[in-house]
């Protein structure tokens, strides 16, 4: 009974990887049913293939509690996705308007460009009220999104191990512009109208 609830556990976590994986991958309106169609797909073929090795039938449970777990974490990760993206949509305009509002302030070198350590020298300045001063940590969290790539740097292991590439984000007047509707557009190709 332990190797088959195993199995369905360890089915349900896979198989929930992979179809977030092939709905991540997909641009089309049918997505969220392609990526079902593939994690039944993938449990039946499971299934066939481990009859025919001589497995139990027993597995059939298992593979069907799998699917019913990929299928949950499937539409759990769709749920929070698009609840991130609306709650994302609502913020951008604030987000916009007081970044535009304070941009000669919170542009601490005035080079035209907001970046994370003009961000981190306002975050707790005590002349700033607790509502600005959450907005500036807001800011700070999505500087990758709002704004865009200006510098890299690549960091070399110890002793020739694998490199780590750190990118450096700034904010510009026009990032923050358009960055209700770039969250629009994210919002559309992510969840397009049926």
């Amino acid at each position: 009974m332990g190797v088959y609830l195993f199995l369905a556990i360890f089915g349900a976590l896979l198989g929930g990887i992979i179809s977030i994986a092939v709905r991540s991958s997909l641009f089309s309106r049918q997505r969220d049913a392609i990526a079902d169609v593939v994690v039944a797909g993938l449990a039946s073929a499971t299934v066939i293939v481990s009859t025919w090795l001589g497995a139990s039938l027993v597995i059939v449970p298992a593979a069907a509690a799998g699917l019913l777990g990929a299928l949950l974490i499937l539409r759990t990760y769709v749920h929070f996705h698009r609840r991130s993206l609306i709650n994302l949509q609502k913020l951008a305009p604030a987000l916009r308007d007081f970044g535009l509002t304070n941009f000669d302030l919170l542009d601490g070198y005035g080079d035209g460009l907001i970046t994370l350590g003009d961000l981190f020298v306002f975050e707790d300045r005590v002349d700033l009220s607790v509502a600005d001063q959450e907005m500036i940590r807001t800011i700070r969290r999505l500087l990758p999104r709002i704004g865009h790539c200006i510098d890299y740097t690549v960091v070399i292991g110890a002793a020739g191990g694998p490199a780590t590439v750190l990118y450096d984000y700034g904010i510009s007047r026009k990032d923050l512009k358009d960055f209700p509707a770039r969250v629009q557009v994210e919002y559309d190709a992510e969840f397009p109208a049926r």
